[in-house]
């Protein structure tokens, strides 16, 4: 929750700077103008790039500390630095789970979330799995 405190004030800090401090167009003015001036077409660029690191620590974070805070007795903080630390160590494999995870989820919404009933288990399933594997956890499930 706090990550997403921060991103959403980010985002406005990052509008902010673009834009100034004129009021918000609403919705329908505010997509004229990300999709047809060069200012905001820039911010959705810089946009996106905060945006992905935000994702990126996130998904760093949280990772393996879910199945982690379940497996041991371990604080939260304890379990996302730890989390971190695997997520970084084993990056290139991260990233290729970031990827599937993406995948998958964009899967799931396409199908208007109905997919996501097959996806999300296999999913925790399968992170359950590699957080065993990792961390040497016996694997009796």
């Amino acid at each position: 929750m706090i990550v997403a405190l921060i991103w959403i004030r980010a985002a406005t800090l990052l509008f902010a700077v673009f834009y100034g401090l004129q009021p918000f167009p609403g919705f329908s003015g505010l997509l004229i103008q990300m999709f047809t001036t060069p200012q905001g077409l820039l911010l959705l660029l810089v946009g996106s790039g905060v945006g992905g690191l935000f994702a990126a620590f996130t998904f760093a974070i949280s990772a393996f500390s879910i199945p982690m805070l379940v497996d041991r007795p371990i604080d939260a903080f304890s379990a996302m630095a730890l989390s971190f630390n695997a997520v970084t160590h084993n990056f290139t494999l991260a990233v290729l789970w970031g990827a599937v995870l993406t995948g998958m989820a964009l899967v799931s919404i396409m199908t208007g979330l109905l997919g996501i009933v097959l996806v999300f288990p296999w999913l925790g399933y399968a992170t359950w799995h590699a957080y065993c594997d990792l961390f040497e956890v016996p694997n009796d499930v």
